[in-house]
């Protein structure tokens, strides 16, 4: 039996809600038994129609740690309520990823980089998060829609703190053509796309030189990787069919045109550690909050690629 740890983030965000909502709609799945971690003070009515799909068993916090919390059955969903907080559930269940890394898998709701502050965490955000518990020197955010894929290069931080090496884009390259097999078929003949730092692709050192290191490390991937693209064009709808996957320099290189087409229909993807990781590709939606409105579709996806890959 494999296991899939959910956690859903801030208390007070629409991570239970498509948790719950995204469940529903998959059922149990063969072989798979799910753990959902959730605050213990939640409104039960949030369970309604998921405890029509599945045997919901409350477990104590300290019995699944300890591994006395029963037989695995794929109709039983495990429910973790007890009094971690938000990333204190990320934390014990990306360890019991490590531990069985060939068969358990994460997929985590939405968690802000407030909520991890608050709690005392100096992370920002899960994948620096889970680098660290992890003891992984390289895991890029990567992004998977249904019209184009992106991967960063760099997380969250300052655009003036922005820097790589030849060492770090080389290691990127090498997971994005490791995930090229899983994805679809018709990415089969498609080469990898690496954006441009600068306005014009540097032109020629006019507006920039982070370009020349670019195209030194790009002498080894001859005829598998195009770049470096200048980026106001690389995302035109006809250059969306050349590439499997966009390699982008910075956070908002990659995610503002992702989102702007994608929006939900996407999921993300922790390309680097040693056991699957998917998430949502959106935030917590504080706003929307309990008023039953959150749409599931980004963890439904994380959700089925973990299902398959795990």
């Amino acid at each position: 039996m494999k296991i899939i740890h959910i956690t859903t983030g801030d208390t007070d965000g629409i991570g239970l809600e498509i948790g719950t909502k995204a469940l529903t709609k998959l059922g149990p799945q063969k072989n798979i038994q799910f753990i959902l971690w959730r605050s213990i003070k939640t409104n039960k009515e949030v369970f309604k129609q998921l405890d029509k799909r599945f045997n919901r068993i409350i477990i104590d916090e300290k019995n699944f740690c300890n591994n006395s919390y029963g037989e695995k059955k794929e109709n039983t969903l495990l429910d973790i309520a007890g009094p971690s907080t938000p990333t204190q559930w990320v934390v014990k269940a990306t360890k019991n990823c490590l531990e069985n890394k060939e068969t358990t898998a994460l997929v985590t709701g939405p968690l802000s980089k407030t909520q991890m502050q608050t709690e005392k965490f100096t992370e920002r955000g899960h994948t620096q998060l889970l680098k660290k518990l992890s003891q992984t020197d390289h895991v890029f955010m990567t992004f998977l829609g249904n019209f184009f894929n992106v991967i960063l290069l760099t997380g969250h931080i300052p655009l003036t703190k922005i820097k790589w090496n030849e060492k770090t884009l080389n290691k990127c390259i090498k997971l994005c053509f490791q995930m090229k097999p899983y994805l679809s078929l018709t990415e089969k003949n498609k080469k990898a796309a690496l954006l441009a730092f600068n306005p014009h692709a540097g032109e020629e050192g006019l507006l920039g030189t982070e370009e020349f290191s670019l195209k030194k490390t790009l002498k080894t991937w001859e005829n598998k990787v195009e770049g470096p693209l200048v980026p106001d064009v690389a995302f035109f709808r006809e250059n969306w069919k050349k590439y499997f996957v966009y390699i982008c320099l910075y956070h908002d290189q990659a995610l503002i045109p992702f989102k702007m087409i994608h929006e939900r229909k996407s999921f993300q993807l922790s390309l680097g550690l040693p056991f699957v990781r998917t998430s949502v590709s959106h935030g917590t939606a504080k706003d929307i909050f309990g008023q039953n409105k959150a749409d599931e579709e980004s963890m439904k996806r994380a959700l089925l690629w973990a299902i398959q890959k795990v």
